[in-house]
């Protein structure tokens, strides 16, 4: 029985949609590539330390996967899950904007709010940690009172005019005293005033912009070396993404909901569901070990 034409036409319509969904994609996963490669390339001789061996490693180990039941043996690239990682970052991303969009769900008023402050020459990490303990002292202002919990996330950008600190924060609230914030927020970051900007985001997709990454892959690749070094040592040990109030109360909750709604455990061809993760030097440790009748305990 030939389909109608009508579901002919939806069949050919998705087909070509599904076909430019991956063209898309392709350039979008080289792209990650180049920038990590133009990263590592200009980190030469310059960076070192255990995060650089990490990143060094990441998606050019391979990691096996091998069966404990039947002994069949997968691989994938090693990911070094650091946060400016323009290879890791999205994927990172993609799992704060689940929590966001989860907990976005539950409020009825969203606000956007943008906090910013003057360029400066030097980053530092103490320079990053001020900028956050002035997030948190901002909280605890009287013109926050409205609030009843969000999100920031803490970007950093360098246009050749210095550094550049600013944060992007989803609310919980009806409204907000502007004037005051603006004040509040400069003698916070020493200055007259702060540079301030909210928009009510009701009806908006606007968790990419509170989602968003501590640098873009794009701009971290076209700083020279010595730019990206001191950003990575500024960085390193600083949290740019915190939730507080309800959504930090909520999170365990949010979490455990996610689990659940993506459990999905990997399951081998014959039916086992147990294990064993190896990088290529492990296994070829192993096979000397063997060789001289020397075993070890294996980790799952």
């Amino acid at each position: 029985m030939t389909p109608p034409a009508s579901i002919q036409n939806l069949i050919r319509v998705r087909l070509r949609a599904r076909v430019e969904r991956e063209r898309r994609q392709v350039p979008l996963l080289s792209d990650r590539a180049i920038q990590k490669a133009s990263v590592e390339a200009k980190l030469i001789g310059i960076g070192g330390g255990r995060q650089m061996e990490n990143f060094i490693r990441c998606g050019n180990e391979e990691v096996f996967c091998t069966c404990r039941g039947c002994g069949t043996t997968e691989k994938f690239l090693y990911n070094c899950d650091r946060k400016w990682c323009p290879r890791c970052a999205p994927r990172l991303g993609l799992r704060r904007s689940a929590i966001i969009k989860a907990w976005s769900g539950r409020i009825s008023q969203p606000k956007h709010l943008v906090l910013t402050m003057r360029n400066f020459e030097v980053l530092t990490r103490r320079q990053i940690r001020n900028f956050t303990t002035a997030l948190r002292k901002m909280r605890k202002h009287d013109s926050w009172e409205p609030v009843k919990g969000g999100c920031a996330s803490v970007e950093i950008t360098n246009e050749d005019r210095g550094w550049h600190l600013h944060a992007h924060l989803l609310l919980d609230c009806k409204w907000l005293s502007m004037p005051e914030i603006s004040v509040e927020w400069g003698k916070l970051v020493g200055q007259e005033f702060g540079i301030v900007k909210i928009k009510d985001v009701r009806g908006t997709d606007y968790v990419q912009e509170v989602s968003k990454y501590c640098v873009k892959g794009s701009e971290l690749a076209g700083w020279p070396g010595e730019r990206i070094w001191e950003f990575i040592c500024a960085v390193k040990g600083n949290r740019l993404f915190f939730p507080f109030g309800t959504l930090r109360s909520q999170m365990k909750a949010i979490r455990l909901e996610l689990r659940q709604l993506n459990a999905s455990e990997k399951v081998c061809k014959c039916g086992c569901t147990e294990f064993l993760y190896q990088t290529e030097a492990d296994m070829i440790l192993d096979e000397i070990r063997a060789s001289h009748g020397i075993h070890r305990r294996r980790r799952r």
